[in-house]
């Protein structure tokens, strides 16, 4: 229920942020929306109980968040980069502290979506920030 919960507002973010975002954002969207979709898919690659199919798709939904954030002004995106990051090191639980569950990352990744998700909608008042700073900029003489 949690996580039909979640989806829910991570696509509300992700719509909101398509809607009045610029290109990066327009970007991430895509990333984000391709994931979710891509994820049960990739499930079922798995080594024991590691599914090392979702973990190189977090790695690459990191690198390429993590670009977006590099080439782009926008600090959601810096922070959606570092809850990612934690998305992807949750995978190495295992190796670290063979005794834990499988529980354990799955709640660490849980976590990080939630985290993640709040960045969408931190995404969208930075985006209409910007712009009404620029709008009074202008308005200012100031370009």
């Amino acid at each position: 229920m949690a996580a039909a919960i979640l989806l829910g507002v991570s696509l509300l973010g992700l719509a909101l942020l398509a809607l009045n975002g610029g290109r990066y954002e327009r970007i991430a969207v895509a990333a984000f929306v391709a994931y979710m979709i891509v994820v049960p898919l990739a499930a079922s690659i798995r080594i024991e109980n590691w599914r090392i199919g979702v973990a190189v798709l977090e790695v690459v939904l990191f690198v390429l968040v993590w670009w977006l954030a590099e080439r782009s002004d926008r600090w959601w995106l810096t922070a959606a980069a570092g809850f990612q990051l934690i998305a992807v090191l949750s995978f190495s639980i295992p190796f670290i502290a063979p005794g834990t569950l499988v529980l354990t990352g799955v709640a660490a990744r849980f976590g990080a979506w939630v985290l993640i998700t709040i960045c969408f909608f931190v995404g969208v008042m930075e985006v209409r920030a910007g712009r009404r700073a620029s709008i009074r900029s202008c308005q200012n003489g100031v370009l």
